[in-house]
């Protein structure tokens, strides 16, 4: 059969309605033309970058939003 998308308006035809669980399954992982199977590009060249990817700017960023909130709920100065 043709694309994706074909063989899941397929299977929905056979078999009636399908969760999401069972769609996001089929877009992510199937075996012919899955996301993550096929194409997926992470890190800055990709399609997305994740929290890893930005290195220690993240957990600097992170620990500066922490440290306003410590101070914002009167706790001791860090």
């Amino acid at each position: 059969m043709g694309n994706l998308a074909e063989r899941i308006e397929a299977r929905i035809r056979a078999r009636g309605p399908i969760t999401f669980a069972d769609y996001m399954e089929s877009a992510l992982f199937d075996p012919e033309d899955g996301y993550y199977t096929t194409r997926a590009s992470l890190g800055f060249e990709g399609d997305y970058v994740t929290s890893v990817d930005l290195g220690p700017a993240f957990g600097r960023s992170l620990a500066r939003g922490v440290a306003v909130l410590w101070a914002l709920g009167g706790k001791a100065s860090v």
